[in-house]
């Protein structure tokens, strides 16, 4: 735990506007640098809900259902990770940067889930070049 503190507390990035600002504290830093995650992560499932939203219903309205799961690969996996249990569980830490950290050891298992979608950009490039004239229209 100490190290943990001692480490965090050390080398927290911080935002500029707490860079600029003189004599503000190590407690302090790394309360702005928990707030932003959270706040990041929040605007990262909003981005993912309206990903998935938008894409799927355009894909199933043109008729391009079939192209989807090749296209979007798992993002939609991606996105109930992140809605149901990642950001729920951070919102929960109170900013807390102990707690934040558990939360991270908690789903390090999920995180594959990132490196699969990486894995399948590939695949959905060359659908999205075979589909390119269809997907536009979209």
């Amino acid at each position: 735990k100490q190290w943990y503190q001692r480490r965090v507390r050390g080398s927290a990035p911080t935002t500029p506007t707490a860079a600029a600002a003189a004599g503000i504290g190590d407690d302090k830093k790394l309360k702005l640098v928990v707030e932003e995650l959270v706040k990041s992560e929040n605007d990262y499932v909003l981005s993912l809900d309206y990903i998935v939203r938008q894409y799927t219903a355009h894909l199933m309205k043109h008729k391009l259902w079939s192209v989807h799961q090749k296209l979007l690969g798992n993002i939609e996996e991606i996105y109930r990770f992140h809605r149901e249990l990642f950001l729920p569980d951070l919102l929960q830490c109170g900013g807390d940067p102990l707690k934040v950290a558990a939360v991270f050891m908690k789903h390090r298992s999920k995180y594959d889930l990132h490196v699969q979608y990486c894995r399948n950009k590939p695949r959905s490039e060359a659908v999205y070049s075979e589909h390119e004239q269809e997907l536009e229209q979209v």
